[in-house]
């Protein structure tokens, strides 16, 4: 099988081959297609069939010789997976009517093709007639058998029967821009399926490798997945390093000195230019460039002083997953340590500073050596002291203290991936820590949130209380632990109430009159809590409801990338927030926008303003 074009697909792909209790690597070619048959189907049927687990895959699997094009194929009567016939006889004699949906995936880790995309709608053709046109293989006679026992028994009983036909083609590639031959195949493929006189509704729809990473990361499926980066690994001689004596948590530990083209080796990616950037991600803070310390560094290493540079500096810290002795690239050549997926906790502006310089470093033609010091441990405790230890030296904001929390790490993966999936209309530009690279959206006047502002949103839109996010960061951060940043908290609640957040800033910036933006610039977070409750009314069902939760963010998400409606749900917001304030008795408060009676006010008008009052 090719390599994934997506890497949202990469890694859940292995994930899920280690689910099965096998290592995708291993496996041939013909296995590896399988497997992510196997894969893309489970997570397109979860759509509809939330709680089909993997090991259900043999109940829907029709996929093998005589299969007509046809991998898998769902049965669902009112959303109900049906596996037999005594499961669709219990289920016809107690409800009516009846929704009856029948569901077929075909999976290709090729290209589109539209000869194969219209066999596969022939292929459902053929399964919704009385008899087949071609050969079927055993597994998929056995599902004609259930559906045709559904549709005998439904008009026997006269049970009102709705049938709705959904084919889903998926390819490990992307779909060319349309109107295009395979845009006219799926539309065709629909029309087939609707000349069928029992079938109600039909389509026929692409998944390409874009909306199959965005089904599975909206998949509570892909908890199950690692939301590591891929793995990887580099090497340092051990000729100027000492081991240690192993200390509690860590099972290696070793300090010294590298050379300089080590380093470049151990930090930068294959091409040997670029930063591994991944190996910074638990730094708590980013480069900060023209700094008097990163300017001194530079000096020294232009300088003839430059060999004393490992008396100057404090050196880099490294912490690595594990530490392997190694033998000897080449014959004759020095032992080596095997770093696997090591994180820089220590010494990032010297690491910049040290590969901005590199062409001058290189051409000095005597070898720089560098302080190091290497720790393997997989306790996450223990590496978050060394990271505070390690930072000691320089203050560190209170928010950057939670920038590698692991559910923040969580919703900034999530973000990353949203990002990626939604395109021109994404408003926002996340910020978990300064200094991490950041992409920048199409949408041009996309705003920059923070991880502390991204709290608060949280804080006024899940939590109901835009009064504790407007008193300052200080209050939010006080709740981290107890109700914010909780590991049950599900990371779409962060990033929905970050979207909202976003699109009020973009609202307030685009405004013309100055008059406006003072009157409503302190209560951005009021805004929040009201363009939540008029996007999607329901009430908030909290951050960790499970599918509720899911299913209400999904929905909030949708609604944040249509700009024209948030552009009028904004409007309706500030009616709802000049309301409220005039209904405050302004006079019992030193700070009105901090009141909890202005949150309740909020609400009470939000819900006037969506009803038409």
């Amino acid at each position: 099988m090719r390599r994934a074009r997506n890497e949202t697909i990469q890694a859940a792909l292995r994930d899920f081959a280690r689910l099965r209790g096998v290592e995708f690597d291993g496996l041939r070619e013909d296995q590896q297609n399988s497997l992510f048959e196997q894969f893309a189907t489970i997570h397109i049927l979860r759509k509809h069939v939330s709680d089909l687990e993997i090991d259900d895959l043999e109940q829907v699997s029709t996929g093998g010789v005589d299969d007509n094009q046809l991998d898998a194929v769902a049965l669902l009567l009112n959303g109900r997976l049906i596996v037999d016939h005594a499961d669709a006889l219990a289920l016809i004699e107690l409800v009516e009517p009846i929704d009856f949906e029948i569901i077929a995936v075909q999976v290709t880790t090729s290209t589109f093709d539209r000869f194969r995309i219209k066999a596969f709608t022939l292929g459902m053709h053929t399964f919704m007639s009385d008899v087949a046109y071609y050969k079927e293989n055993n597994r998929l006679s056995e599902m004609r058998q259930l559906k045709d026992l559904i549709l005998r028994e439904c008009a026997a009983r006269d049970v009102p029967l709705r049938i709705r036909v959904r084919g889903y083609f998926a390819a490990n590639s992307a779909l060319p821009v349309g109107p295009t031959n395979l845009h006219k195949e799926f539309a065709q493929g629909r029309d087939v399926l609707l000349g069928v006189d029992i079938v109600d509704e039909a389509e026929v729809q692409p998944v390409e490798h874009q909306r199959l990473a965005s089904l599975i990361s909206r998949d509570p499926l892909a908890a199950l997945y690692s939301t590591a980066p891929e793995p990887y690994s580099g090497y340092v001689p051990s000729a100027h390093l000492v081991r240690l004596p192993q200390s509690s948590g860590a099972g290696e530990c070793w300090m010294g000195a590298i050379d300089y083209r080590s380093f470049l080796l151990l930090m930068t990616r294959e091409d040997g230019i670029s930063l591994r950037e991944e190996a910074f991600e638990h730094n708590v803070r980013g480069y900060l460039s023209h700094t008097t310390v990163n300017r001194r560094i530079r000096d020294t290493l232009l300088s003839e002083d430059r060999f004393k540079f490992p008396l100057l500096n404090n050196g880099l810290t490294l912490v690595a997953e594990t530490i392997l002795e190694s033998p000897p690239a080449v014959q004759g050549g020095g032992a080596r340590l095997k770093l696997s997926n090591y994180q820089l906790v220590n010494g990032l502006q010297t690491a910049h500073v040290l590969h901005g310089e590199r062409e001058h470093l290189l051409e000095c033609g005597e070898t720089l050596f560098l302080p190091i010091k290497l720790v393997a441990t997989d306790d996450a405790p223990l590496q978050r002291r060394i990271v505070d230890a390690s930072n000691r030296q320089n203050q560190i904001a209170g928010i950057a203290l939670h920038a590698n929390d692991p559910k923040s790490l969580e919703i900034h993966h999530l973000i990353r991936q949203r990002e990626a999936q939604a395109g021109e209309n994404w408003p926002m530009i996340f910020e978990r820590r300064p200094g991490l690279p950041r992409s920048r959206p199409a949408l041009p006047d996309a705003q920059q949130i923070d991880l502390g502002e991204a709290l608060r949103a949280f804080v006024a839109t899940f939590l109901d209380a835009p009064h504790r996010a407007e008193a300052g960061l200080r209050p939010t951060l006080e709740m981290v632990g107890s109700t914010v940043l909780i590991p049950a908290d599900a990371p779409e609640a962060y990033m929905t109430a970050s979207l909202l957040l976003a699109h009020t800033r973009r609202y307030l910036d685009r405004a013309a009159e100055a008059a406006f933006v003072h009157e409503f610039s302190p209560y951005e977070y009021h805004l929040v809590y009201a363009l939540r409750i008029l996007v999607e009314p329901h009430p908030s069902p909290g951050p960790r409801d499970g599918k509720k939760t899911l299913e209400y963010c999904e929905v909030l998400e949708e609604r944040c990338l249509r700009l024209e409606l948030m552009e009028r749900a904004l409007e309706r917001a500030t009616r709802a927030v000049r309301a409220a304030r005039k209904r405050l008795p302004r006079s019992r408060f030193k700070r009105p926008m901090e009141a909890a009676a202005l949150t309740r006010n909020v609400a009470v008008e939000a819900e006037r303003q969506r009803r038409g009052g």
